[in-house]
């Protein structure tokens, strides 16, 4: 179970990550949205999943928003 959400959680950040890095790519401000998926990754490694639903919740819509 626990392997399973940590694998869930990374494939989701890693998405996310790589998002970010096209968005850096078209010259977008992206810091803030960096910052935040640093800290779901944080919460990952502590296994605070919790958290990270918290965060990821929070991130995929502003992540969007900039597409």
């Amino acid at each position: 179970w626990l392997t399973a959400s940590y694998n869930k959680y990374n494939k989701i950040i890693n998405d996310l990550d790589y998002q970010l890095e096209q968005l850096e790519k078209e010259g977008i401000d992206i810091f803030d949205l960096r910052l935040e998926l640093k800290l779901a990754r944080d919460k990952v490694k502590s296994g605070s999943f919790n958290m990270v639903d918290i965060y990821l919740d929070g991130l995929k819509p502003r992540i969007k928003l900039q597409w």
